[in-house]
């Protein structure tokens, strides 16, 4: 088991993303559906801290909003993002999927990642519309913390990995066939990324075991897994389970 080294600076409560913060309206992904309704509350970020699995709950504040449909949805998030440091591989879970994007650039600067490195990226969507820029430096936590919030939304932040070096590859399982077909053999060590919502009642025609064989494939080559509970696109209390369940399923934990 690899000795997992905390970060100084949540030792410290020095953290960028210690504390609860608020994305403005019309900015990253308080901009969906901004034209058809630019009133509209500011959306908390949700902090994130060291914390084991059994710590995730559901947030009271408003983590993300859009239309479904017609209707205008408000949907809570989780009452803290965390990193997970009980295993010999970190795990990260946030509420809004974008967030990865700091959790990769923290791997970097903690050497728990090396660049030019595999995603495995596991979700309901593919998540790779284009980012308006990728301008970022990655090694300034800073930086790359407003970048994350304020530029990237959770479509857009799979792109700019790899134009920035962190990933040289992606392979996505999303649609039925990619977890059908032979999977593909990684070149370099894989951050497993696994968006919650594809365990969503829309996804259930790919089997709860397919999606499990498919991250132990990786797992021999796997140095940080990434989760986000997606609200709005899943019950927030199933999301919270499933990352759980994954998770005792990935290190066989009873």
């Amino acid at each position: 088991m690899r000795s997992l080294q905390i970060p100084s600076f949540y030792e410290n409560n020095e953290s960028i993303f210690y504390k609860e913060s608020i994305l403005k309206k019309g900015v990253g992904n308080n901009a969906f559906s901004y034209e058809k309704k630019p009133e509209r509350n500011d959306l908390c970020i949700t902090p994130l801290k060291i914390a084991s699995m059994d710590s995730l709950r559901m947030g009271d504040h408003i983590a993300f909003q859009d239309f479904d449909d017609d209707q205008w949805m408000e949907c809570r998030g989780l009452e803290s993002a965390i990193l997970c440091l009980d295993y010999d591989v970190p795990v990260y879970v946030f509420d809004n999927h974008n967030q990865v994007f700091y959790a990769w650039c923290e791997a970097l600067y903690m050497n728990w990642i090396q660049p030019s490195a595999t995603l495995v990226h596991v979700d309901a969507h593919y998540d790779d519309a284009e980012a308006p820029h990728a301008d970022v430096n990655i090694h300034d936590m800073q930086q790359v913390f407003d970048y994350t919030q304020n530029t990237l939304q959770i479509a857009t932040f799979i792109k700019p990995s790899v134009q920035l070096g962190i990933f040289k590859e992606v392979f996505n399982f999303v649609e039925s066939h990619e977890f059908d077909a032979e999977w593909s053999k990684a070149s370099a060590d894989v951050v497993l990324n696994l968006d919650l919502d594809v365990f969503c009642d829309e996804m259930s025609h790919v089997a709860f075991s397919k999606k499990i064989e498919v991250l132990r494939h990786y797992m021999p080559q796997t140095k940080l897994i990434t989760m986000s509970t997606s609200p709005f696109f899943i019950d927030q209390q199933k999301a919270i389970q499933m990352a759980q369940r994954v998770v005792q399923e990935l290190f066989n934990q009873s």
